[in-house]
């Protein structure tokens, strides 16, 4: 026992629960009627000792109502019961000790049973009154005070209980949103900085190439690069800051830019559009990330952009000449799908010996869908596409 009280930290877990703040110790206070009674008799040390002795075997007990779950709440009360009967013999103010009883109906769950608790400790106080006949004026206010006691904690363990789950259902809350945005930061992180360093890579190689050989184009490079580097980490500070790129022309101007250092061929029909913030924004990413595959993966010669307009809805699609098979779906293809079906859009990837094509059709107003629908199409999705190849994108 020295040994444990010695350890820092192991002596708290014999007091009540710290979230519990001084509440515990406040109700302390109503120990004090217990001592009373000396306001009307004769001063006696032996009956102060018989009282500090309920005290000392009370208070472990008090302490243990708030440690111990509810099914050892009525052995608690039943003990806290006794030592009433006890001090009964001597202390008027030992109806004290019922109320304290009947108030542990607050540790209960559910409130039927705080009743239940309540009920259970009037009959026992009742049974005392019938059995040893104690004056009216001793047991009848004991009785009216536990019940109106036991009751108010039932409502109040209730209300507690309702607030602690509100907290509780409030930090997940921030927790999941603080989840998600990391997660998105992290995505678009990864989604801007795989194009652009895939770029800067082509670029560094070739003008490596090219010092040997030709010094003024080798120049020219190198400040691609610089142009480069510095487009992207203006982006990842966009990006941190909560919106995205610079839109749709400027990322055809750059994918067309990459496509052309690597000797891919390319042809765009994309005619001036006045886009949605949120649907330009998408279709930049599909665009950025449909045309890394093509460069790091496919082997093609030629890759053809369009975007055209049917009714209400865009489509855009992204095609190439390539030879290469792709092997599982990564992170590429994983994003552009969940960013299509956030705007109720709709993702279609196909592979061929003829080559690659990436097709999405969204509608022009959209309307985001709700977490779980999302979830919904998205398994849906999965479902209808079990042998769907793709490329693995920049990592």
């Amino acid at each position: 026992m020295a040994d444990f009280l010695a350890k820092p930290g192991h002596w708290r877990g014999l007091l009540p629960p710290a979230e519990r703040g001084i509440s515990p110790y406040i109700y302390l206070v109503y120990l004090v009627f217990l001592f009373f009674h000396y306001v009307f008799r004769p001063f006696s040390a032996e009956l102060l000792l018989q009282d500090l002795g309920i005290v000392a075997a009370f208070l472990p007990l008090y302490v243990a109502s708030w440690r111990l779950p509810e099914r050892r709440q009525p052995v608690l009360a039943a003990a806290m019961i006794a030592l009433g009967v006890l001090a009964a013999q001597w202390n008027t103010g030992a109806g004290t000790l019922f109320v304290y009883a009947a108030a542990l109906s607050a540790h209960y769950a559910e409130a039927r049973h705080g009743v239940r608790h309540v009920l259970l400790v009037l009959l026992a106080v009742a049974g005392w009154a019938l059995l040893l006949a104690p004056p009216v004026w001793l047991w009848a206010p004991s009785v009216l005070v536990t019940a109106i006691i036991g009751l108010v904690n039932v409502q109040e363990g209730a209300r507690t209980r309702a607030r602690e789950k509100l907290l509780r259902q409030q930090e997940e809350i921030e927790y999941l949103a603080g989840l998600a945005e990391r997660e998105r930061i992290a995505r678009d992180l990864h989604d801007l900085l795989g194009h652009t360093l895939s770029l800067i890579t082509l670029k560094a190689e070739l003008a490596g190439k090219l010092l040997s050989r030709d010094l003024d184009k080798a120049k020219v490079e190198i400040a691609d690069i610089e142009t480069a580097a510095r487009d992207a980490l203006q982006e990842v500070r966009q990006a941190v800051a909560g919106y995205r790129g610079s839109g749709l022309k400027q990322e055809l101007k750059r994918v067309t830019q990459a496509l052309q250092v690597v000797g891919v061929e390319s042809q765009l029909q994309v005619p001036l559009l006045a886009l949605p913030p949120a649907v330009e924004n998408v279709l930049a990413f599909v665009v950025r990330e449909a045309v890394t595959n093509v460069i790091r993966h496919a082997r093609a010669k030629h890759c053809v952009i369009r975007l055209q307009t049917d009714g209400d809805y865009l489509e855009l699609s992204v095609r190439d000449d390539g030879n290469q098979r792709p092997g599982e779906e990564g992170n590429g293809l994983r994003g552009m799908r969940e960013r299509i079906i956030t705007l109720n859009g709709e993702f279609e990837f196909a592979s061929s010996d003829d080559g690659h094509c990436i097709r999405v059709r969204i509608p022009l107003t959209p309307a985001p869908l709700p977490a779980h629908s999302q979830s919904k199409k998205q398994h849906a999705t999965d479902e209808q596409q079990p042998n769907a190849n793709s490329m693995e994108p920049s990592s």
